[in-house]
């Protein structure tokens, strides 16, 4: 499976892959969406990218999630997920305040 991601560029390193599973052990946004992604009846699907992920809900795109220096740095998430009533993409950071993730 490595090789094939590594012909079609896209996939995701051994220190990303190390950042999703520290983020999936804190609490907070990004801890709930990575289990939401364990459960099998979940609306909630993958997109795994070169460096980064997309998370889809019923096709539609909920956020880039982009991991840098071993740990997801930013997330791009529609304003609509975020009740903010706008259109359009937010740029997160984990030192982000307003929103616990």
């Amino acid at each position: 499976m490595k090789k094939y991601f590594e012909e079609v560029g896209r996939g995701l390193n051994e220190f990303q892959i190390d950042a999703i599973r520290s983020a999936d052990s804190q609490e907070g946004f990004l801890k709930d969406i990575l289990s939401e992604l364990k459960n099998p009846q979940t609306d909630i699907r993958l997109g795994i990218r070169n460096g980064y992920f997309n998370l889809y809900v019923e096709g539609a795109s909920l956020g880039k999630f982009i991991i840098d220096g071993g740990k997801i740095s930013k997330i791009k998430i529609h304003k609509k997920y975020l009740d903010l009533h706008s259109s359009g993409y937010e740029n997160l950071t984990l030192n982000d305040s307003q929103y616990n993730f």
